[in-house]
């Protein structure tokens, strides 16, 4: 059954990178963020201007869930679709996560994307499990992504629990005046889901990480990447998982690229898996397709 579900997805992984993003081809993150701006303002004019022509928008990385081979959901990711640079990654125009209105901006044209694209797949029959959001802590400070997620998961009649909202290594939890833990709250009022991303390197501090309550934990790449040939690496990757699973968290490996670091992390444990092995950022269009097509196999 195993090898039946790594097969499909090899077939749909491969169908899906064919599905067209934009009219602007891809081409490396790295050189195309050359010919980006720098000067903040000239950088905010071409990001509100990408907002403004829908340019900014959400790709979708397939989550595996290692014991069943199924798909178990996936995480939005933010692309911009440059006219002239092809599709960027954040760290391509990172510089407008710096500026507060920026960061807020981008995160609420994202957040209100998945929820739509979400409410479409339903309606084309094939429902995904759940759906990852990355927030910022721009966003978390700004205080009002709790209650604009909440309005659009009612609008749109989705059920919260659904939703996986991701806490990456930039984000300080010991916030003096309270912002970022109290819009923590409130997301976890919502019912919707915490997990804690590039867990190894950014979430040192043990007492954090059992005060934000968080469902899951996220495996950093950099720790996935040398799994197969560093011993101390794999052990502390299995030690992650072990203290994830006592602390009643499951447990996503991320930056998964080989056959060998698959069937590791399912030794292990490890509860989800996302990477190029398993399937590379994909436009919505492509979602469904892709998601019916390993499900049925």
């Amino acid at each position: 059954m195993w090898g039946q579900a790594m097969t499909a997805l090899a077939r749909h992984r491969m169908a899906a990178e064919t599905v067209p993003a934009a009219t602007a081809p891809a081409v490396p993150h790295g050189s195309a963020r050359k010919g980006l701006p720098t000067e903040p303002d000239a950088l905010a004019d071409q990001v509100e201007a990408a907002l403004a022509e829908n340019r900014i928008l959400p790709f979708y990385q397939p989550m595996l869930d290692l014991a069943s081979g199924d798909i178990a959901g996936f995480e939005a990711l933010a692309r911009w679709q440059h006219p002239e640079f092809g599709l960027l990654a954040p760290a391509a125009f990172a510089g407008a996560f710096e500026q507060q209105r920026l960061a807020v901006a981008i995160g609420q044209r994202i957040m209100a994307r998945v929820c739509d694209d979400m409410s479409g797949f339903e309606r084309l029959g094939a429902p995904l499990r759940e759906i990852a959001l990355n927030v910022s802590y721009q966003e978390l400070r700004e205080g009002s992504f709790a209650a604009s997620l909440g309005v659009r998961l009612d609008t749109v009649g989705l059920d919260p629990r659904r939703v996986i909202v991701e806490l990456g290594r930039g984000i300080d939890f010991s916030d003096p005046d309270d912002k970022v833990p109290g819009e923590i709250r409130r997301l976890a009022g919502l019912g919707v889901r915490i997990a804690l991303d590039d867990f190894g390197t950014g979430f040192a501090s043990l007492t954090q990480l059992r005060r934000m309550q968080a469902d899951r934990i996220k495996i950093d790449p950099s720790f996935i990447a040398r799994i197969e040939d560093d011993p101390e690496d794999a052990a502390l990757v299995a030690g992650l998982i072990g203290l994830a699973h006592r602390l009643g968290m499951k447990t996503v490996a991320e930056g998964v690229e080989r056959p060998a670091q698959l069937a590791f992390l399912r030794e292990e444990g490890c509860d989800f898996a996302q990477g190029y092995l398993l399937g590379r950022p994909m436009p919505a269009a492509a979602v469904p397709h892709f998601a019916a097509g390993v499900l049925a196999a």
